[in-house]
């Protein structure tokens, strides 16, 4: 907790986003998080978000769980840029029926969508190095295990290898946990 109890952001989080730029986002999939679990990264993100830099925009693959609950939280009046390996309806066909599609019609609306042209099967690994490419820091919301190949770690690492700032919201069995 910061200073002021009510407020589940600590300070370190809070300068992460006071800066203009593009944050990426990675993170667990839907089935790794609980209904619960959902909720308290939405309430974790608008708090992260509020402190929001009025020139910083946030770029999401749009992948069913954290990026989703991320992007769905990100404020209406700042840039949300959607990043696809494939086209839209490749997206819908083989990603988004998880979801609700009115929440991935919205979230589409609201984005400006870059697609990077992969056919099927989707190559992960390229779109977490495009992740990367795009932006000037990541927010990571996972157990912080290595992963498979084109998930949240390869970003993670990637984004190390590259410099650029992580800030690492970690999730496992106790819950979600800041970490500098």
């Amino acid at each position: 907790m910061t200073a002021d109890q009510s407020d589940p952001v600590p300070g370190f989080a809070r300068a992460f986003v006071a800066t203009e730029g593009v944050l990426g986002v990675t993170g667990h999939r839907l089935d790794r998080l609980t209904p619960p679990d959902q909720e308290q990264l939405a309430i974790l993100s608008r708090s992260l978000f509020a402190r929001v830099h009025p020139a910083c925009r946030l770029m999401s693959c749009l992948a069913e769980g954290a990026d989703t609950i991320t992007a769905e939280a990100w404020p209406a009046d700042r840039g949300l840029l959607g990043l696809l390996p494939a086209g839209e309806a490749h997206w819908r066909a083989n990603i988004a029926p998880v979801m609700d599609p009115a929440r991935f019609d919205a979230l589409i609306a609201r984005a400006q969508v870059e697609t990077l042209g992969q056919t099927p099967p989707v190559d992960w690994t390229a779109l977490a190095m495009a992740l990367v490419a795009r932006v000037d820091r990541v927010l990571a919301i996972w157990d912080g295990a290595p992963g498979k190949p084109g998930g949240t770690g390869s970003v993670v690492a990637a984004a190390r290898a590259a410099g650029k700032p992580v800030l690492h919201l970690r999730f496992d069995a106790d819950g979600f946990t800041w970490v500098p």
